[in-house]
């Protein structure tokens, strides 16, 4: 579509996405919930100084750093992937679960899960509260004493056990799994799309920052509050390169139609 209006003075007005692409132009993975962003590009600078006064003859830049940052405002399993260089896997593993005050009928308790095989399972005497008492002995079959047996998701104890038991024990759980495996990063082509206005002429614009070389820091925080308080946002910086005679990045800027 051909330019009709120029964009001249603008502002950001918000941003959209991060989309990432690895080398081969292949769509890698989308960052939509961003709450900001922001490019610094700097040089070092020396300075030639001679003379009386020791004035600057000569400013030398060099060293130039170019990076983004944004804050996401949620954590995906995408962005882990991309920070940690790992791909998320769909797998069954051992979770843990626990059944406090599992009531005791004629011998037995029934837990809700099944426990699952060549894993820990722990049974304690418990009281009113709830707290764990003696630690009970698993055997196969006839539990006396301070034993106990299982066969699938029932507990047998003997009938000098009454009341109620407390059980911790494992269950087998499909998940999606991703490894904080770290290490060196790929290297990515990324599109962060933002919103623009123009100040000269009122009109809404999308501008595509693009940056074909980047690299992820795996550098991240995962944390969580039981306070009523928003999440912290998650740190994205991408480092922008300049290989194969290309710039860091360009803006590209359209109207919005």
């Amino acid at each position: 579509m051909a330019i009709v209006n120029t964009l001249n003075d603008f502002v950001i007005r918000g941003i959209e996405d991060l989309m990432f692409y690895n080398a081969d132009g292949k769509y890698v993975g989308r960052l939509p919930y961003l709450s900001d962003i922001n490019i610094s590009d700097t040089t070092s600078v020396a300075e030639l100084r001679g003379g009386y006064g020791n004035p600057v003859l000569l400013t030398i830049r060099g060293d130039r750093t170019v990076q983004m940052t944004a804050n996401n405002s949620t954590l995906s399993m995408t962005q882990l992937s991309i920070m940690l260089n790992s791909t998320k896997t769909v797998k069954t593993v051992p979770s843990p679960k626990y059944e406090l005050r599992l009531p005791i009928s004629s011998n037995t308790a029934t837990l809700v899960g099944t426990p699952m095989a060549g894993q820990d399972i722990s049974v304690f005497t418990t009281n009113t509260n709830g707290e764990d008492l003696i630690a009970l002995t698993k055997v196969a079959s006839a539990p006396t004493g301070n034993q106990f047996s299982i066969t699938g998701n029932t507990i047998t104890v003997p009938a000098t056990i009454t009341g109620s038991i407390n059980v911790y024990y494992f269950v087998s759980q499909e998940v999606e799994s991703i490894a904080g495996t770290g290490g060196a990063t790929n290297i990515y082509k990324c599109y962060a799309k933002c919103v623009l206005q123009s100040i000269s002429n009122k009109r809404m614009y999308s501008g595509d920052i693009v940056m074909p070389n980047v690299q992820v820091a795996s550098d991240i925080n995962i944390g969580g509050s039981n306070s009523a308080e928003v999440p912290e946002a998650s740190a994205v910086t991408l480092d922008l390169l300049s290989l194969n005679n290309e710039v860091p990045y360009t803006i590209n800027a359209y109207e919005r139609v």
